[in-house]
């Protein structure tokens, strides 16, 4: 039995109900669960430069800033939040982060990742947060879903959320 760890955003914590109905049809347990309001220090860690995967260094830099920003600016300080441990059966952590879909907001609307969390829950290219730096895009997807893709990651994600 392995673990993992999924956070749901505030752009989708109205849609916990039916997010938790297909993890768990998807033949994941949820082994905790937490309502909370998403505090800037937890965005801070859960977004930090040195996971980001922008371009360069500073673009990093810049996004780890105006993430938790945008954010609030967009659900208020400290919006709701619901984390969650998750088992199953295999490779938990590959696993969901295919039933996830991908981060970016342009593939995940995509006819093949329709009926992935991202795809049902998350907000579609419209909405994302886009920033120029140095000439580049930078885009911020409101995608629903905070995963963990190592396990490395989801014990950090696990020690900033339980």
């Amino acid at each position: 039995m392995g673990e993992t760890f999924c956070l749901i955003k505030p752009e989708a914590f109205d849609k916990r109900k039916g997010i938790e109905k297909d993890i768990t049809e998807n033949n994941f347990s949820i082994v905790r669960k937490r309502e909370s309001h998403w505090k800037w220090n937890q965005i801070r860690e859960t977004y930090p430069k040195e996971k980001l995967n922008y371009y360069s260094e500073r673009a990093n830099l810049i996004m780890s800033f105006l993430i938790p920003y945008t954010i609030s600016r967009k659900f208020g300080p400290n919006p709701m939040v619901e984390a969650l441990i998750l088992s199953s059966e295999g490779d938990t952590i590959r696993d969901f982060v295919e039933l996830c879909g991908p981060r970016d907001a342009m593939k995940y609307v995509k006819e093949e990742f329709k009926e992935t969390l991202r795809g049902k829950y998350g907000l579609g290219p419209e909405h994302s947060f886009i920033k120029t730096i140095e000439g580049k895009e930078c885009r911020f997807d409101f995608n629903g879903i905070h995963r963990s893709s190592r396990e490395k990651e989801f014990k950090v994600d696990k020690k900033i959320y339980f």
